[in-house]
């Protein structure tokens, strides 16, 4: 275990809540009629985007059209609502 000051907490930061990624934060800010493209190469995890959109839409009441782009190398999500 280690003391640390006010000023060393604020640089190192926390490790945030499962629900914190990038992707996540940057569908929560989508104002109606604007979207986002995804590519397979920056998408680490397992399951697809549009699952996130759809859990966001489930949560908050947002509406999406989304889906995986014509040569499969990602995804597009647009906010309708």
């Amino acid at each position: 275990m280690e003391k640390i000051t006010a000023e060393q907490f604020d640089m190192i930061g926390l490790h945030g809540r499962a629900r914190t990624s990038p992707f996540y934060n940057e569908m929560l800010k989508l104002k109606p009629g604007e979207g986002l493209t995804i590519l397979k190469k920056e998408w680490q995890r397992s399951y697809a985007p549009t699952k996130i959109a759809g859990s966001i839409a489930r949560k908050y009441g947002y509406q999406f059209k989304q889906g995986a782009l014509p040569d499969r190398s990602g995804w597009r999500v647009l906010r309708v609502k």
